[in-house]
């Protein structure tokens, strides 16, 4: 059993990710299978699931070389803006960190490596890569900053967690020494632990399906980053009883969009049909036929059918919550409708 596992929650959290159901692997008949019930195999395939829906591509992987420049072209700028992904360097640098997010006043933060090589993960243990991933502790006692949703892994299943630091060991080792940069972390997060007597071991199995997707949406996908208000100094959410209400502006060159209000009212997803939410996922284009911008959408593009199901039928299911978002502010080369196809 890991070190982390003795330790207490000290205070209490709000959670904001969310997570997904096993995607299994043909399975072996010479394999063992483990305390999950699940072979290497299988593991392994779950991890490399969960690493997409749960976006750390989306922040751990460097844009392309054509991309880091002060000058980039009218495409480039909004291949950025409606598909992050596709600038992404994923053949080469696959989660070799390096991504720059500006904070303002705070300076900017720049992703860790998470591949195999001695400049990621290649040193840290399992517990190490743990206590960082539920509570936010650097291997060297440093606070990571809350912009890192550790929060949202504290809650993650013994089996998810362990699917996914055995994938990242197997992430081809790519030499790429991270400078830290920014805030240390220092005095903003939490004194948190963890009680290895609150975590499940499994996901929901699915047999309650809004269970199911209240896990996909509140502990792996990160839902409630984007779509809940933040306190700027610590990320945590400024009221609890707006949770996926929406209203989080996001500035760039597109200019300023807020976060969604998800829930079904009618200043949210109310008028959403199951179809409106699949597209969003699958496409990145919204209700009115207008291309999102800033969503990580393509993360989610590789979600089970059986998942974003229960991910729809949990936002389906929530209190309605009245909060009427600012239309966003965007430039004109950053507004883009898709026609429905006949």
């Amino acid at each position: 059993m890991s070190t982390i596992k003795r330790f207490v929650l000290l205070i209490p959290i709000i959670v904001v990710i969310a997570s997904t159901l096993f995607v299994v692997a043909a399975q072996d008949e010479d394999e063992e299978v483990n305390e999950f019930g699940m072979t290497e195999t299988e593991m392994l395939a779950r991890g490399e699931y969960l690493v997409h829906i749960g976006a750390c591509v989306a922040c751990h992987t460097p844009q392309k070389e054509e991309y880091l420049t002060n000058e980039l072209t009218v495409e480039q700028l909004q291949t950025i803006t409606w598909s992050f992904e596709e600038s992404q360097d994923i053949e080469n640098q696959f989660l070799a960190g390096g991504r720059q997010f500006p904070l303002g006043p705070y300076g900017v933060l720049v992703s860790p490596n998470l591949t195999s090589d001695s400049t990621g993960l290649g040193d840290w243990t399992d517990e190490e890569i743990e206590a960082a991933l539920r509570i936010g502790i650097n291997r060297d006692g440093r606070r990571l900053y809350p912009l890192m949703p550790y929060a949202n892994f504290y809650n993650w299943s013994e089996a998810d967690m362990q699917a996914l630091i055995m994938y990242l060991r197997t992430v081809p080792p790519v030499e790429n020494e991270v400078i830290q940069t920014g805030p240390s972390g220092e005095g903003i997060a939490p004194e948190l632990t963890v009680n290895i007597d609150e975590l499940p071991q499994l996901p929901p199995d699915g047999s309650d399906q809004v269970e199911l997707g209240r896990y996909l949406v509140t502990y792996i996908m990160s839902c409630g980053d984007c779509h809940t208000p933040l306190d700027p100094e610590t990320g945590m959410p400024l009221v609890p009883d707006m949770f996926l209400a929406g209203g989080q502006a996001y500035e760039g060159p597109w200019g300023i969009v807020y976060g969604g209000n998800i829930t079904p009212h009618e200043t949210g997803l109310a008028e959403w049909e199951a179809e409106d939410y699949i597209r969003v996922f699958r496409e990145g284009v919204r209700i009115d036929g207008r291309r999102v911008v800033f969503m990580p959408w393509q993360d989610y593009t590789s979600i089970t059918d059986e998942d974003l199901d229960a991910v729809i039928a949990y936002l389906q299911s929530l209190d309605p919550i009245d909060n009427e978002i600012p239309a966003p502010a965007l430039e004109d080369i950053f507004i883009e409708f898709v026609e429905d196809e006949e």
